[in-house]
């Protein structure tokens, strides 16, 4: 039977060129391989995490990209590894000039106000998503609990917002 999630994924697939899916947990890379296997020839899995290193674990996706390739959107919820994933990534920001992202900022304090400001650096208009995520601080009596924005979203053609 085709499910709604697999209609999905075709209608996604057929208007792009290249999708690059990074997941370092092995558990869940065999369920990547078969859910796009009918599409290897449009997606590429790379079993690594994203940051501003390379090493056995991680990558930058600016050696994952080839050089010259424009992107058009990068989606990421990567556990607080975001920044440095940007970082990892300033090649390929810069050289995709209808770049769009969502990014999410909840997972530390300060994220939204320092990916704002980093593409705000290079042109880009940002928004947050709407609301807030709520951290409650009960296990430790000496923090604050704390209202985070969600998520980024970044256009660098500001023109097709």
């Amino acid at each position: 039977t085709i499910t709604k999630k697999a209609i999905t994924i075709n209608i996604i697939i057929d208007k792009v060129k290249k999708i690059y899916l990074f997941e370092p947990d092995a558990d869940w890379l065999e369920a990547l391989r078969y859910t796009f296997e009918p599409y290897k020839d449009k997606v590429v899995i790379v079993s690594k995490a994203l940051s501003d290193f390379e090493n056995e674990e991680y990558t930058k996706l600016d050696d994952a990209i080839p050089v010259n390739e424009q992107v058009d959107f990068i989606k990421m919820d990567i556990e607080g590894e975001e920044y440095h994933a940007i970082l990892g990534g300033t090649r390929v920001i810069d050289q995709s000039p209808e770049l769009k992202c969502a990014i999410c900022t909840y997972h530390q304090e300060l994220a939204y106000d320092i990916l704002k400001n980093w593409f705000n650096q290079r042109g880009f208009y940002t928004e947050p998503s709407r609301g807030y995520m709520w951290f409650d601080t009960e296990s430790d009596f000496y923090k604050v609990p704390v209202l985070r924005k969600g998520m980024i979203r970044c256009n660098k053609n500001i023109d097709s917002k």
